[in-house]
Protein backbone atom coordinates (compact mmCIF):
# COMPACT_ATOMS: atom_id res chain seq x y z
CA UNK A 1 0.00 0.00 0.00
CA UNK A 2 1.43 3.53 -1.22
CA UNK A 3 2.43 5.21 2.28
CA UNK A 4 2.02 9.47 1.82
CA UNK A 5 3.37 11.96 4.09
CA UNK A 6 0.82 13.14 6.83
CA UNK A 7 0.65 16.61 5.44
CA UNK A 8 -0.27 15.68 2.27
CA UNK A 9 -3.00 13.19 3.70
CA UNK A 10 -4.19 16.10 5.70
CA UNK A 11 -4.10 17.98 2.61
CA UNK A 12 -5.74 15.90 0.70
CA UNK A 13 -8.71 15.48 2.67
CA UNK A 14 -8.50 19.46 3.40
CA UNK A 15 -9.45 20.06 0.05
CA UNK A 16 -12.38 17.35 -0.45
CA UNK A 17 -13.87 19.12 2.22
CA UNK A 18 -13.47 22.16 0.77
CA UNK A 19 -14.58 21.10 -1.90
CA UNK A 20 -17.47 19.51 -0.40
CA UNK A 21 -18.64 22.59 1.29
CA UNK A 22 -18.18 24.97 -1.82
CA UNK A 23 -20.38 22.97 -4.31
CA UNK A 24 -22.91 21.73 -1.70
CA UNK A 25 -22.11 17.94 -2.11
CA UNK A 26 -21.02 15.15 -0.55
CA UNK A 27 -17.61 13.59 -0.27
CA UNK A 28 -18.77 10.45 -2.00
CA UNK A 29 -20.87 12.33 -4.49
CA UNK A 30 -18.13 14.71 -5.58
CA UNK A 31 -15.60 11.51 -5.73
CA UNK A 32 -18.12 8.89 -7.12
CA UNK A 33 -20.60 8.51 -10.12
CA UNK A 34 -24.31 7.57 -8.87
CA UNK A 35 -25.58 4.69 -9.28
CA UNK A 36 -27.63 6.53 -11.78
CA UNK A 37 -24.62 7.53 -13.35
CA UNK A 38 -22.89 4.38 -13.58
CA UNK A 39 -25.95 3.42 -15.24
CA UNK A 40 -24.47 4.24 -18.84
CA UNK A 41 -21.46 1.15 -18.31
CA UNK A 42 -23.58 -1.55 -17.03
CA UNK A 43 -22.65 -1.90 -13.44
CA UNK A 44 -26.18 -2.05 -11.88
CA UNK A 45 -26.53 -5.14 -14.23
CA UNK A 46 -24.16 -7.25 -13.32
CA UNK A 47 -24.40 -6.70 -9.75
CA UNK A 48 -20.85 -4.07 -9.68
CA UNK A 49 -20.91 -0.37 -7.20
CA UNK A 50 -20.64 3.17 -9.09
CA UNK A 51 -17.12 4.02 -10.70
CA UNK A 52 -14.85 6.53 -9.64
CA UNK A 53 -15.87 10.11 -11.40
CA UNK A 54 -12.19 10.89 -12.00
CA UNK A 55 -11.69 8.24 -14.51
CA UNK A 56 -15.30 8.89 -16.50
CA UNK A 57 -13.34 10.90 -19.79
CA UNK A 58 -11.66 7.79 -19.91
CA UNK A 59 -14.41 5.30 -19.58
CA UNK A 60 -16.52 7.44 -22.03
CA UNK A 61 -13.82 7.08 -24.48
CA UNK A 62 -13.08 3.23 -24.14
CA UNK A 63 -16.91 2.71 -24.85
CA UNK A 64 -16.58 0.86 -21.37
CA UNK A 65 -19.21 -1.85 -20.32
CA UNK A 66 -19.17 -5.23 -18.96
CA UNK A 67 -20.44 -9.03 -19.70
CA UNK A 68 -22.48 -10.93 -17.13
CA UNK A 69 -19.59 -12.24 -15.25
CA UNK A 70 -17.93 -8.72 -14.25
CA UNK A 71 -15.35 -8.84 -17.56
CA UNK A 72 -14.65 -4.78 -18.64
CA UNK A 73 -14.83 -4.52 -22.32
CA UNK A 74 -15.90 -2.30 -25.08
CA UNK A 75 -19.35 -1.97 -25.30
CA UNK A 76 -19.45 -0.64 -28.74
CA UNK A 77 -19.13 -4.03 -30.12
CA UNK A 78 -21.65 -6.54 -28.50
CA UNK A 79 -20.75 -9.01 -30.74
CA UNK A 80 -17.46 -9.18 -30.01
CA UNK A 81 -16.17 -9.53 -25.98
CA UNK A 82 -12.68 -8.28 -27.32
CA UNK A 83 -11.40 -5.56 -24.55
CA UNK A 84 -8.00 -3.21 -23.84
CA UNK A 85 -5.97 -4.91 -21.29
CA UNK A 86 -5.53 -1.66 -19.62
CA UNK A 87 -9.52 -0.87 -19.32
CA UNK A 88 -9.56 -3.99 -16.95
CA UNK A 89 -6.65 -2.90 -14.52
CA UNK A 90 -8.18 1.09 -14.48
CA UNK A 91 -11.72 -0.49 -13.39
CA UNK A 92 -10.30 -3.70 -10.80
CA UNK A 93 -7.46 -0.63 -9.57
CA UNK A 94 -10.38 2.10 -9.09
CA UNK A 95 -12.25 -0.30 -7.15
CA UNK A 96 -9.28 -1.11 -4.92
CA UNK A 97 -8.74 2.63 -4.50
CA UNK A 98 -12.57 2.96 -3.63
CA UNK A 99 -12.07 0.08 -0.94
CA UNK A 100 -8.74 2.00 0.97
CA UNK A 101 -10.98 4.98 0.73
CA UNK A 102 -14.28 4.00 1.78
CA UNK A 103 -13.79 0.58 4.13
CA UNK A 104 -16.49 -0.69 2.02
CA UNK A 105 -16.24 -4.21 1.51
CA UNK A 106 -18.42 -3.73 -2.02
CA UNK A 107 -15.57 -2.44 -3.53
CA UNK A 108 -13.14 -5.20 -2.51
CA UNK A 109 -15.62 -7.47 -3.50
CA UNK A 110 -16.38 -5.76 -7.04
CA UNK A 111 -12.42 -5.49 -7.76
CA UNK A 112 -12.17 -9.65 -7.07
CA UNK A 113 -15.34 -9.89 -9.22
CA UNK A 114 -13.46 -8.16 -12.03
CA UNK A 115 -10.39 -9.89 -11.56
CA UNK A 116 -11.63 -13.18 -11.78
CA UNK A 117 -13.23 -12.62 -15.02
CA UNK A 118 -10.25 -10.79 -16.62
CA UNK A 119 -8.11 -13.82 -15.51
CA UNK A 120 -10.41 -16.18 -17.03
CA UNK A 121 -9.70 -14.83 -20.63
CA UNK A 122 -6.06 -14.81 -20.10
CA UNK A 123 -3.91 -17.65 -22.22
CA UNK A 124 -1.36 -20.25 -20.91
CA UNK A 125 1.78 -19.83 -22.57
CA UNK A 126 4.61 -22.03 -21.35
CA UNK A 127 3.80 -22.17 -17.83
CA UNK A 128 2.98 -18.39 -17.45
CA UNK A 129 -0.30 -16.55 -17.80
CA UNK A 130 -0.63 -13.71 -21.02
CA UNK A 131 -2.83 -11.34 -22.22
CA UNK A 132 -1.87 -11.34 -25.94
CA UNK A 133 -1.88 -8.15 -28.41
CA UNK A 134 -3.43 -9.78 -31.75
CA UNK A 135 -2.57 -7.22 -34.77
CA UNK A 136 -6.23 -7.34 -35.75
CA UNK A 137 -7.99 -6.02 -32.48
CA UNK A 138 -6.99 -2.21 -33.06
CA UNK A 139 -5.38 -2.53 -29.83
CA UNK A 140 -2.01 -2.24 -31.34
CA UNK A 141 0.14 -0.81 -34.52
CA UNK A 142 2.46 -3.90 -34.53
CA UNK A 143 2.03 -6.13 -37.00
CA UNK A 144 2.77 -9.33 -34.70
CA UNK A 145 1.48 -11.40 -31.52
CA UNK A 146 2.94 -10.31 -28.71
CA UNK A 147 2.50 -9.91 -24.87
CA UNK A 148 3.81 -6.47 -22.81
CA UNK A 149 5.65 -6.46 -20.25
CA UNK A 150 4.12 -3.47 -18.74
CA UNK A 151 0.98 -5.08 -19.12
CA UNK A 152 2.03 -8.23 -17.50
CA UNK A 153 3.65 -6.06 -14.05
CA UNK A 154 0.60 -3.94 -14.03
CA UNK A 155 -1.33 -7.18 -13.77
CA UNK A 156 1.50 -8.50 -11.30
CA UNK A 157 1.55 -5.63 -8.80
CA UNK A 158 -2.43 -5.72 -9.01
CA UNK A 159 -3.34 -9.14 -8.00
CA UNK A 160 -0.43 -9.23 -5.35
CA UNK A 161 -2.13 -6.85 -3.26
CA UNK A 162 -5.80 -8.38 -4.33
CA UNK A 163 -3.82 -11.91 -2.64
CA UNK A 164 -2.74 -9.52 0.09
CA UNK A 165 -6.25 -8.17 1.27
CA UNK A 166 -7.89 -11.05 0.17
CA UNK A 167 -6.05 -14.26 0.98
CA UNK A 168 -7.08 -15.85 -2.10
CA UNK A 169 -4.40 -18.46 -3.46
CA UNK A 170 -6.41 -17.94 -6.66
CA UNK A 171 -4.62 -14.95 -7.03
CA UNK A 172 -1.11 -15.86 -5.58
CA UNK A 173 -0.47 -18.56 -7.70
CA UNK A 174 -2.00 -16.62 -10.69
CA UNK A 175 0.65 -13.99 -10.13
CA UNK A 176 3.17 -16.40 -9.96
CA UNK A 177 2.75 -17.47 -13.49
CA UNK A 178 2.19 -13.43 -14.78
CA UNK A 179 5.77 -12.81 -12.82
CA UNK A 180 6.73 -16.57 -14.81
CA UNK A 181 5.74 -14.59 -18.38
CA UNK A 182 8.33 -11.74 -17.77
CA UNK A 183 10.86 -14.79 -17.75
CA UNK A 184 10.24 -15.97 -21.16
CA UNK A 185 13.17 -15.46 -23.39
CA UNK A 186 12.06 -13.02 -26.69
CA UNK A 187 13.53 -15.90 -28.76
CA UNK A 188 11.29 -18.17 -26.89
CA UNK A 189 8.05 -15.68 -27.81
CA UNK A 190 8.60 -14.10 -24.63
CA UNK A 191 9.73 -10.04 -23.49
CA UNK A 192 13.34 -11.11 -21.39
CA UNK A 193 16.09 -9.30 -23.60
CA UNK A 194 19.65 -10.74 -22.58
CA UNK A 195 21.49 -7.46 -22.11
CA UNK A 196 25.33 -7.51 -22.31
CA UNK A 197 25.86 -9.45 -19.29
CA UNK A 198 22.18 -8.41 -18.05
CA UNK A 199 18.67 -8.35 -19.20
CA UNK A 200 15.47 -5.88 -19.69
CA UNK A 201 12.27 -6.90 -20.16
CA UNK A 202 10.33 -5.21 -23.12
CA UNK A 203 7.30 -3.35 -23.21
CA UNK A 204 7.05 -4.43 -26.66
CA UNK A 205 9.41 -7.34 -27.76
CA UNK A 206 10.83 -6.26 -31.45
CA UNK A 207 13.68 -8.16 -32.96
CA UNK A 208 16.07 -4.90 -32.62
CA UNK A 209 15.43 -3.94 -29.18
CA UNK A 210 13.47 -0.55 -28.07
CA UNK A 211 14.65 -0.03 -24.71
CA UNK A 212 11.59 1.96 -24.19
CA UNK A 213 12.28 3.69 -21.09
CA UNK A 214 9.01 4.78 -19.62
CA UNK A 215 7.48 1.15 -20.25
CA UNK A 216 10.79 -0.33 -18.91
CA UNK A 217 11.12 1.45 -15.66
CA UNK A 218 7.29 1.38 -14.83
CA UNK A 219 7.37 -2.22 -15.10
CA UNK A 220 10.29 -2.43 -12.86
CA UNK A 221 8.56 -0.76 -10.66
CA UNK A 222 5.63 -3.05 -10.86
CA UNK A 223 7.98 -6.60 -10.09
CA UNK A 224 9.45 -4.61 -7.60
CA UNK A 225 6.14 -3.19 -5.85
CA UNK A 226 4.97 -7.03 -5.96
CA UNK A 227 8.14 -8.53 -4.78
CA UNK A 228 7.83 -6.51 -1.81
CA UNK A 229 3.64 -7.04 -1.38
CA UNK A 230 4.17 -10.98 -1.18
CA UNK A 231 8.25 -10.89 -0.30
CA UNK A 232 9.04 -13.11 -3.61
CA UNK A 233 12.83 -13.34 -3.81
CA UNK A 234 12.19 -14.21 -7.90
CA UNK A 235 10.93 -11.16 -8.73
CA UNK A 236 13.57 -9.37 -6.59
CA UNK A 237 16.00 -11.01 -8.46
CA UNK A 238 14.47 -10.03 -11.74
CA UNK A 239 14.07 -6.31 -10.41
CA UNK A 240 18.01 -6.25 -9.50
CA UNK A 241 18.82 -7.90 -12.60
CA UNK A 242 17.19 -5.10 -14.74
CA UNK A 243 17.98 -2.12 -12.45
CA UNK A 244 22.15 -3.06 -13.05
CA UNK A 245 21.33 -3.31 -17.08
CA UNK A 246 19.30 0.11 -16.66
CA UNK A 247 22.38 1.56 -14.37
CA UNK A 248 24.65 0.54 -17.65
CA UNK A 249 22.99 2.68 -20.45
CA UNK A 250 21.02 5.49 -19.02
CA UNK A 251 23.31 7.89 -19.60
CA UNK A 252 22.59 7.33 -23.39
CA UNK A 253 18.71 8.29 -22.77
CA UNK A 254 20.13 11.85 -21.94
CA UNK A 255 19.80 15.19 -24.87
CA UNK A 256 21.56 17.28 -23.04
CA UNK A 257 21.54 19.96 -25.79
CA UNK A 258 17.51 20.11 -25.72
CA UNK A 259 17.71 19.48 -21.72
CA UNK A 260 15.47 16.15 -23.20
CA UNK A 261 15.70 12.42 -22.98
CA UNK A 262 15.47 10.08 -25.44
CA UNK A 263 11.83 7.82 -25.09
CA UNK A 264 13.72 4.63 -26.33
CA UNK A 265 16.82 3.65 -28.24
CA UNK A 266 15.62 2.65 -31.51
CA UNK A 267 12.47 2.08 -33.33
CA UNK A 268 11.43 4.44 -36.34
CA UNK A 269 11.35 7.92 -36.81
CA UNK A 270 9.34 10.56 -38.75
CA UNK A 271 11.39 12.79 -41.27
CA UNK A 272 10.61 14.69 -44.60
CA UNK A 273 11.61 14.95 -47.88
CA UNK A 274 11.82 17.43 -49.86
CA UNK A 275 11.97 17.22 -54.03
CA UNK A 276 13.10 20.06 -55.73
CA UNK A 277 12.98 20.19 -59.77
CA UNK A 278 15.99 21.77 -61.75
CA UNK A 279 15.09 23.01 -65.14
Amino acid sequence: MKIFPVCQVNHYFEKKEFFSRFLGITTAAFFFLTAEESRKYGTNEVGLPPLKRHREAVYDYYKLGFLPDGYAWQAIKRQDSSSSHLRLLYVVSDYLAQYHSTKDEKYLQAAVKVARASLGRMEEFKGALIFWYEPDTGLTLFPNRFYSALTQSKYLVLLGQLFTLTNDPLFLESSKKILQSLFIKQSDGGVLKPFHSGISIEEVPNEIPLYTLNGWLTAMINVNGYADGVNSERAKELFSKNLESVEKIIDLYDVEELANSRYHLSGFVFFKVKIFEWF
